[in-house]
């Protein structure tokens, strides 16, 4: 998706951001505008969004056509959109924003470990091999809880950034990536990973989950 919504973003700068993304009169496009609607409500959580919806609406005199015309979607969408956002848990609380950290060779990263974000440090020479041989494993643990990320050349026992050598023969084995486990589907216990050998090695995977083909 082309747009990023901020949690305190109204229902109107959501709109004005989602135009500007997907410029197209074509139904593609208008698919991909109730879609980004869509994630804004899942953003900033079911409250804010109706009250933000329902005021829209009722400012154009309660209206789905009157508000849909101003804002160059159909009643249709709008609806659909409203229909989502009642959908909602109450309990859904706002999408927290992604720690953003910096890396500096040789420097400790202030955010500790957590079920979302992983380190791993890779001490062998063999870099595409080491990534391969545990990635899926930490995919499969993120599709579970809910998503995450996992930074490679990082220290785990003291979140020291060591950094990844990566040789041009080692970038193109791990771009050689395909999808592996779909996103929601939970491997059953026991079951081995795509690729994995009769011993239980898994194959590789990185956010968004992917397995890399072995050479």
């Amino acid at each position: 998706m082309r747009v990023k919504f901020a949690r305190d973003s109204t229902f109107l700068q959501a709109v004005d951001a989602v135009w500007k993304a997907y410029v197209g009169i074509g139904i593609e496009s208008r698919g991909l505008r109730n879609s980004a609607l869509i994630a804004w409500a899942n953003v900033i959580g079911r409250e804010r969004a109706v009250a933000e919806f329902e005021a829209f609406i009722n400012s154009h005199g309660g209206s789905f056509e009157r508000a849909a015309e101003v804002i160059g979607f159909s009643a249709r969408s709008l609806r659909k959109v409203r229909k989502h956002i009642l959908s909602l848990p109450p309990s859904l609380a706002p999408t927290p924003s992604p720690t953003q950290h910096r890396f500096v060779l040789g420097e400790q990263l202030d955010a500790d470990e957590d079920r979302n974000v992983q380190y791993k440090e890779i001490s062998t020479a063999n870099v595409a091999d080491a990534i391969k041989n545990v990635a899926d494993e930490y995919a499969v643990a993120f599709l579970n809880s809910g998503g995450g990320r996992l930074f490679w050349g990082v220290r785990d026992k003291d979140r020291r950034v060591i950094g990844v050598t990566l040789l041009y023969g080692d970038r193109d084995k791990v771009r050689e990536c395909r999808p592996a486990t779909a996103p929601g589907r939970r491997r059953p216990e026991g079951e081995p990973s795509p690729g994995a050998s009769r011993r239980g090695r898994p194959g590789v995977v990185g956010p968004p989950p992917r397995t890399c083909r072995s050479s």
